[in-house]
């Protein structure tokens, strides 16, 4: 046994560094100090380095030197044809390759976005700094201390110390530009694909980012921070207060100079003081802006001046849309009557959205025979939904409530004692040619459009495979605009009915529960799986929408309308939970929850 180990051929002793010229030179080093023996067989001079000096090699030094090694032989290879099969299985189930990588890479940076938010780190190392304190991009303490007071709204000292450094509005206080920058970029890509606010055209505004107003340009920071961690703590819909109280004192200073970027910054500033919980003052934002795109005239097609460019008339039909738009939003909602007849409008639909964010790439207007199809543009096709539907509704109800706009509810119950129907009967011959203009509009839209998909992306522009995100508000709102169509006949149809099971069976019945069903489930199936905060929905349509849907459950189960396949509960809290993402962005979906859960009791 001894002479065995004897006999035995000593290990090779591991060596855990190199001297600098094996390294170098990548030969076999017996790591032999001072010199090795490879330096001395080739009269090298044998030099080691400083961090090694003194200090014994262990493991860990191996490690820290070790190439890391590459991917094996031929994985490159596996993985161009594991590719290829996926591309060729793509094309045969008619989806494009390439539309579907753009879509994973806007998903992956969306989520990548909401991963930061989530953390309380910010987009940019200027914002980042900004977030921790740091001097790079300096705020006052005291003033950060101040800005949390008041319910989260920026007080008049806070103000007063921001503002103190500096006379000149053009510039922000101690905040860098790449930083300012970054806020215009997450205003573009989260909030202006979401109607009313594509009426900036992007190539122009772009372009011309550093000649606008310092009033508009506030506004558009104010959104943007909506969607960074400009001011950690506080919520999200509040997090573009700095810049949402700077706009407000240079909207003082131009209100004698109203022209159209003006109104673009009160549109702007409207949609955030609606989302944090001001609702008088953003009705009376957009109340100045309609008054002004009136003065303006902006209600009627211009004249045509070869002087004037495709962009700037353009310009002018979006902007009224936008403002005749949001007032028949605070009309609907009860808020108060409308402030523009349709009788006076003059001026065309906006063009189609692929005109307006391709044709000016080039410099080159449309030219004068382009298609203008309006059912297969999704903002126009919007439109013209939406005017059905207002139609539809009966007179405003005014809710009374001036903080807290309570969504209306249009799904009356009849009478408990005589069940008369009232005024629905008398609205029955005007409903049915309703009905018959909702089911034109709904044919004349592409055969893709009539369906909703699994994968969504803020491009208005998009279309099959990808479709935007502005289909599903027109989803909602076409289900919607049905419900309330069906409901005035399922109240003559109970008032009629000798027995509760003929009642159940009837057509208007089981259309209100199907039409109640079926925002459910784009809910519950479309939105909430990939979007449950509610992002790159317009938040009053989504309320009003989800709202009916919901008080319709909650008064087909009080009449005992429902089936065993109606899951009531599910349903509502499905509506609840929609509500609960939306207020994490848009505080009116905190108290919506709440007046939901107080109407189900």
């Amino acid at each position: 046994m001894s002479s065995s180990k004897e006999h035995q051929v000593p290990k090779r002793k591991r060596v855990y560094q190199a001297c600098d010229p094996c390294r170098k030179r990548k030969y076999k080093c017996d790591g032999v100090r001072p010199s090795c023996g490879t330096c001395e067989r080739s009269s090298l001079s044998c030099s080691w380095s400083a961090r090694s000096s003194g200090h014994q090699q262990t493991a860990t030094d191996n490690v820290a030197e070790t190439k890391e090694k590459g991917p094996r032989a031929r994985y490159v290879d596996l993985l161009q044809t594991r590719l290829r099969d996926l591309e060729t299985l793509a094309r045969e189930h008619g989806l494009d390759p390439g539309a579907l990588l753009l879509a994973h890479q806007q998903e992956t940076a969306r989520r990548a976005l909401a991963q930061s938010a989530t953390e309380n780190t910010a987009v940019t190392p200027e914002l980042m700094d900004l977030s921790s304190g740091s001097s790079s991009v300096s705020l006052d303490s005291s003033a950060m201390s101040n800005l949390a007071e008041g319910n989260g709204q920026l007080s008049d000292q806070a103000l007063s110390d921001l503002l103190a450094e500096e006379e000149d509005y053009s510039n922000e206080p101690n905040i860098a530009q790449t930083a300012l920058d970054e806020l215009v970029e997450l205003f573009i890509a989260c909030h202006y694909h979401v109607q009313p606010h594509n009426f900036l055209h992007h190539c122009t505004f772009m372009r011309e980012l550093r000649s606008h107003s310092p009033l508009l340009m506030n506004a558009v920071y104010t959104l943007g921070a909506k969607y960074s961690n400009l001011f950690p703590g506080r919520p999200q819909y509040r997090a573009g207060d700095l810049f949402y109280e700077r706009a407000e004192q240079l909207l003082h200073q131009s209100q004698a100079a109203a022209d159209i970027e003006v109104i673009h910054a009160l549109l702007l500033l409207s949609a955030h003081a609606l989302s944090s919980g001001r609702t008088l003052t953003g009705v009376q934002h957009l109340d100045s802006a309609i008054s002004i795109a009136l003065s303006l005239d902006l209600h009627l097609e211009p004249e045509i001046d070869p002087s004037q460019t495709w962009v700037v008339t353009e310009t002018r039909r979006r902007t009224f849309w936008a403002c005749f738009h949001g007032d028949r939003q605070m009309a609907n909602l009860g808020f108060r009557p409308r402030r523009i007849s349709l009788e006076i409008v003059r001026v065309q639909l906006p063009s189609a959205e692929l005109l307006w964010q391709t044709v000016l790439k080039s410099g080159e207007s449309p030219q004068p025979d382009a298609i203008r199809d309006i059912m297969t543009d999704p903002y126009i096709a919007f439109l013209k939904l939406h005017d059905i539907f207002d139609r539809i509704l009966p007179d405003p109800i005014p809710s009374g409530h001036q903080d807290n706009i309570r969504l209306p509810t249009w799904l009356y119950l009849p009478n408990p004692n005589s069940m008369e129907v009232g005024s629905y009967a008398d609205r029955q011959s005007q409903l049915q040619g309703l009905d018959q203009e909702l089911r034109a509009w709904f044919a004349g839209l592409p055969s893709w459009a009539t369906h909703l998909g699994k994968y969504f992306i803020p491009d208005l522009t998009a279309d099959k495979p990808l479709q935007s995100w502005f289909w599903v508000s027109v989803h909602l709102l076409y289900h919607t605009s049905r419900l309330l169509l069906r409901w005035p006949a399922m109240i003559d149809t109970v008032h009629s009915s000798t027995s509760l099971e003929y009642a159940k069976a009837s057509a208007a019945v089981v259309g209100c529960r199907e039409e109640a069903r079926e925002i459910v489930r784009i809910l519950a199936e479309v939105i909430l799986p990939t979007n449950p905060t509610i992002k790159n929905l317009e938040p009053w349509t989504f309320g009003i929408c989800i709202w009916q849907a919901a008080t319709g459950y909650i008064n087909l189960h009080r009449l005992g309308l429902l089936t065993e396949a109606d899951d009531v509960l599910g349903s509502l809290g499905t509506c609840m939970e929609g509500f609960v993402g939306l207020g994490t962005h848009f505080e009116e979906g905190a108290k919506w929850t709440r007046d939901l859960l107080e109407a189900t009791r």
